[in-house]
């Protein structure tokens, strides 16, 4: 019932935030965070979408603050640059179409589910000007060229020239690792260059050995927004080590590779080999159906499951949501077409829409569905 004052050094490397990451991927865990690396993360991006004619409006629709990524990248980076900060955090998720409209915010982080909805929904007008969109990206989950194509079409549909692009981080960075400023064409994974006091570099998984340019292997990052680390010592061991060039590293478990210019290619996460050869890399297995542009698919997807059968070993699930008027069937020849013998799909599986769980897609439930027994 103590209710005084309690003397404390200042220190700005003290535990101060603590939350869940989203479990969109395995396990939920519980993140820590400093005032440092919270303020690490917002100083390097505090530009974002930002404007010297007017001051920028942000709208941050339905996202928790049980998120890091959200408090820092969400909340405190507007307030932290002087834009208007507009919190809807109590909108329905299938209605954030409507508050878009409502409020036509400079700046909105349209994470897929957010432009997925605001697309599929149907309700914004063919004459609805979207220009009010100064930055437009999708994080939280990578975004295949698929998907890119169709929200950049949506956007010059609706007078928004904005490029749409695709960012790279996670709750373990504080929020961002990368920005989208590359020479680069945006898809086939490019997330950007790392921000600008990130270190980002590519190691063979679970090593210190530096991988070269174009080289596939464990994307790590090095910085002020680095978490302290989990609520779990074994958990954050595994996660960030201190390596022989004196520097605290955050291994992040995706794989992916650099140019020699600095651009990320971020492909999938961690590696599932199937058995008899292969590694299943979703991202790039996804994108050489997009641009296969197969007649009657809409959009399509894979989840990845244990194989039973084999240890250590994976499988592949192919998701569509198809045009009206085709089948599976239309479309099977020419899935296995576009695909290595390795890649093909157990099945290829008919859904009305791409669902969602926690904000990204619900591979976890697809998966326990699948080991359930229910597409049989």
């Amino acid at each position: 019932k103590y209710n005084g004052e309690v003397e404390a050094p200042k220190d700005i490397h003290r535990p101060l935030f603590r939350a869940y990451t989203s479990g969109s991927t395995g396990p939920s865990k519980q993140v820590v965070h400093s005032a440092f690396s919270m303020v690490g993360a917002v100083q390097q991006m505090n530009f974002y979408g930002s404007s010297d004619q007017f001051r920028p409006t942000w709208m941050v629709t339905l996202l928790p603050p049980s998120l890091v990524a959200v408090v820092v990248s969400m909340v405190l980076l507007p307030l932290a640059s002087n834009k208007l900060l507009i919190l809807c955090p109590f909108v329905a998720a299938e209605d954030v179409d409507l508050e878009m409209m409502r409020y036509r915010p400079n700046c909105w982080p349209l994470i897929p589910m957010f432009i997925e909805l605001v697309m599929r929904n149907g309700r914004v007008p063919d004459d609805y000007d979207m220009s009010h969109l100064i930055s437009a990206g999708a994080g939280c989950e990578a975004y295949n060229n698929n998907q890119l194509e169709r929200a950049q079409k949506f956007l010059n549909d609706h007078n928004c020239k904005t490029r749409f692009t695709a960012g790279y981080g996670c709750s373990e960075a504080g929020s961002n690792m990368s920005l989208p400023m590359s020479a680069h064409p945006i898809g086939n994974g490019n997330v950007g260059i790392p921000m600008p006091l990130t270190t980002i570099s590519i190691f063979q998984p679970n090593t210190e050995e530096e991988c070269t340019y174009n080289q596939l292997g464990e994307i790590c990052q090095s910085g002020p927004g680095t978490m302290l680390g989990y609520d779990n010592k074994k958990a954050t061991d595994n996660a960030i080590k201190l390596h022989s060039d004196g520097k605290k590293w955050l291994h992040t478990g995706d794989i992916g590779y650099m140019t020699e210019d600095g651009t990320i290619f971020e492909l999938t996460r961690g590696s599932a080999p199937r058995y008899g050869g292969g590694d299943l890399a979703t991202l790039p297995m996804e994108n050489l159906l997009a641009d296969a542009k197969i007649e009657g698919i809409d959009d399509e997807f894979f989840v990845i499951i244990p194989d039973e059968e084999h240890h250590r070993c994976f499988l592949p699930y192919l998701f569509v949501v198809l045009e009206d008027g085709y089948s599976v069937d239309d479309i099977r020849e020419k899935v296995t077409e576009c695909l290595e013998p390795y890649m093909y799909p157990v099945d290829i599986i008919e859904l009305e829409e791409r669902p969602f769980f926690h904000f990204k897609t619900n591979r976890i439930g697809l998966t326990n569905d699948i080991l359930n027994g229910k597409f049989e």
